[in-house]
């Protein structure tokens, strides 16, 4: 958010609106997840996903619903690959965005 540290973390918990989002950059935030992640993405994105560990989630199953834990898979890890495989939830839930879109752009 403008006026910030650039590495400032986000509070996985916290929602977007609380945490100083505006429709702004709830768009930039979604034109970086696009290109980022080649997924077409809801303009409504932070209002569908309130928190970052909701988006996270999301874009976990969209990505790879295969991964454990998420998708119509889950609970039996089949057909887990790539870098995601070895990311947990609690992981994913300590991920700031930066580290989010590096995975995600790992396992396009």
């Amino acid at each position: 958010m403008l006026g910030e540290a650039p590495h400032s973390g986000l509070d996985p918990e916290c929602g977007f609106l609380e945490q100083g989002f505006d429709s702004l950059t709830a768009v930039e935030l979604r034109k970086l997840l696009t290109d980022a992640t080649g997924l077409r993405l809801s303009s409504t994105l932070i209002f569908d996903y309130p928190t970052p560990a909701a988006l996270a989630k999301q874009l976990r199953t969209a990505l790879d619903p295969e991964l454990p834990g998420v998708g119509p898979a889950a609970g039996d890890g089949a057909g887990a690959t790539g870098a995601a495989e070895a990311v947990g939830d609690e992981l994913i839930d300590d991920m700031d965005l930066a580290e989010l879109l590096r995975l995600a752009r790992d396992n396009s």
